[in-house]
């Protein structure tokens, strides 16, 4: 939690949102948290930012913030030790909750058949669009993105194309070279496996020409967040403030 907490202060657009006030008028008391998960928060942070006298140490305590996740998330109740990534998750899902300004979540009634008609930009357009109908939160709006996913049958050669929201990326590690086992690899490195092609193990029934065959896929970050949660293989999470033109 300190570390997450550490990350998200550090958070210059989130940080602004809940220092100016804005937060007051989103809160949602229909949320299951009623509020309460964000307005602990906002005492944090406010506890963290209260002057120190330079000759004295201040420890700051978030035990009320804590109870309130607990209560949101129960797997973390009590001392032991916790994926930092998964708490981060939990964390940002129920302030979005909290802040979220749609009260009812609306009722589709599309066919999917008339979604896969659609051209991909229109399709991408439209997933967004129905996730942010009933997910309308600064959270989301900062941490959300959307990935392309893109399915191509081997034997016709016909692609597949979805999109989806996320709010954070698993990205994995390159394997080393046999000559090279200690290799070291950047973050583009990672990003570049997790765009790679991939041989789907299972054979797949391609909506074209009807078979079952041999696939790959590869994802492809669509939407870039405004700000991007990177997590590779092991514990450690990184966040990343990135431009849209950038990604």
């Amino acid at each position: 939690m300190n570390s997450v907490l550490q990350c998200i202060f550090a958070t210059e657009l989130l940080m602004g949102y809940f220092l100016s006030g804005d937060y007051i008028s989103d809160l949602n008391n229909k949320s299951p948290m009623k509020g309460q998960l964000a307005k602990a928060f906002v005492s944090v942070l406010d506890d963290a930012l209260k002057p120190t006298p330079a000759s004295s140490t201040r420890v700051l305590n978030p035990s009320r913030f804590k109870r309130q996740i607990e209560t949101w998330a129960p797997q973390f109740a009590g001392y032991s030790q916790q994926d930092a990534q998964e708490f981060l998750r939990f964390m940002l899902d129920g302030l979005h909750e909290d802040l979220n300004r749609v009260s009812v979540r609306p009722r589709f009634t599309y066919k999917d058949a008339d979604v896969d008609k659609l051209s991909d930009v229109d399709k991408a357009r439209f997933a967004w669009h129905r996730y942010h109908a009933g997910n309308c939160s600064l959270i989301f709006d900062l941490f959300g993105g959307q990935l392309q996913s893109t399915v191509t049958c081997h034997s016709c050669g016909h692609p597949s194309v979805t999109f989806d929201t996320f709010w954070d990326l698993s990205l994995p590690i390159p394997k080393s070279s046999g000559d090279d086992p200690v290799s070291k690899c950047s973050l583009s490195d990672c990003l570049a496996e997790f765009a790679a092609k991939e041989l789907l193990d299972e054979l797949y029934r391609c909506d074209n020409c009807k078979n079952k065959v041999r696939a790959s896929k590869r994802l492809q970050i669509y939407k870039c967040p405004e700000v991007l949660v990177l997590r590779e293989t092991f514990i450690l999470f990184f966040i990343f403030i990135l431009a849209r033109s950038g990604c």
